[in-house]
């Protein structure tokens, strides 16, 4: 669980990260608005209206990281001291005291600074539109990702603000979720399933239509971003992400991933199961749970696709997804929803 803020001072910022050890079970506040004046004179100002979410952490600890950004040239003494009014404020609402703080200082860099391409939203959605329209919009199953689509899109944009991205860093976010299934369609037409053991990778099949047969040029003119689009839709629904990416592609990574997770939560719920698995209800209730799949839900990790062999499988695998989320808004969407406790029952 990481604390949502943003300290605006100027377009040249640090970023701050702290791992915070807790020994007890907390409740912890997100302040959500900071500011600091610079650079002769930098005070805090506290929020009028602070956002309280509640995390109970399991008495054997939870490592939490928090990432703010600061002006460059604040003294690194007010840095340590806005930091240590977020201990004192854990203590004062809590009775929390964190241990084995660590501070790392690392240059990130301005939207100007990174010359991200302009996000036309509006051209995105109708290169969508234009995309699916021969494919049957009353076939439930073809409705069913469309709709999930928009909705991941929007939780991406979602998420992305709560980590402050704005402007076109949050288009970007957005337009990874518009891009991510593109594959599915394909694969349904070909296969009549959205099982990938037992048809295509629709991962990789969106990478081929979008980069390799060149329809992201439909979506997006400047092809700066078409490396870390290009991975964020083809590791989507991997198990793990592959070592070796650098910081910002994670990062857009993540938040489609997450999204992707709790919109997965609705659709188990909201959509017959005919639809989804290509087996009657019954038959999935009937359904034993492979015990391998069974431990790993109890080891609070995702499932692999390879271990599942009977239909009941794919419901808890789904279940498990939540302790693969990274951001601490994806763990408040899910508990807002409560999409997870319907499909549990």
């Amino acid at each position: 669980f990481c604390i949502s803020s943003v300290i605006n001072a100027s377009d040249k910022r640090l970023r701050v990260s702290r791992t915070l050890r807790f020994s007890s079970p907390l409740l912890f506040i997100s302040v959500c608005s900071l500011s600091v004046r610079h650079p002769h004179r930098a005070f805090l100002r506290w929020p009028g209206n602070c956002l309280v979410n509640i995390l109970i952490v399991k008495p054997h600890g939870l490592f939490v990281k928090e990432k703010l950004h600061f002006c460059i040239d604040l003294h690194p003494k007010m840095i340590m001291f806005l930091c240590a009014v977020y201990d004192f404020a854990a203590f004062a609402v809590c009775g929390a005291v964190p241990t084995d703080l660590c501070y790392n200082h690392s240059r990130i860099k301005t939207n100007q600074e990174m010359d991200i391409v302009t996000v036309d939203r509006q051209k995105v959605l109708d290169a969508f539109a234009a995309y699916i329209r021969p494919y049957d919009a009353q076939d439930p199953k073809v409705s069913l990702k469309i709709h999930h689509t928009y909705r991941v899109a929007a939780l991406c944009e979602q998420i992305g603000r709560s980590i402050a991205l704005e402007g076109t860093a949050l288009d970007l976010a957005w337009l990874c979720g518009m891009l991510h299934d593109v594959g599915r369609f394909e694969q349904l037409r070909r296969f009549g399933t959205f099982d990938d053991s037992k048809s295509i990778d629709h991962a990789r099949a969106g990478v081929q239509v979008l980069f390799e047969q060149g329809h992201i040029r439909d979506y997006l003119d400047d092809d700066s971003e078409d490396a870390m689009l290009r991975t964020a839709v083809e590791w989507h629904s991997a198990y793990r992400l592959p070592d070796g990416l650098d910081e910002r592609t994670v990062m857009y990574c993540n938040i489609l991933r997450d999204a992707d997770k709790i919109d997965i939560l609705r659709v188990n719920v909201e959509t017959p199961l005919e639809d989804i698995y290509n087996v009657t209800t019954a038959e999935l209730l009937a359904s034993p749970v492979t015990p391998a799949v069974q431990q790993a839900f109890y080891e609070h990790h995702a499932v692999l696709r390879s271990i599942k062999q009977h239909p009941a499988d794919h419901a808890v695998g789904h279940s498990s997804l939540v302790y693969e989320l990274v951001y601490p808004e994806s763990r408040c969407i899910v508990a807002d929803q409560g999409w997870l406790w319907k499909l549990m029952d």
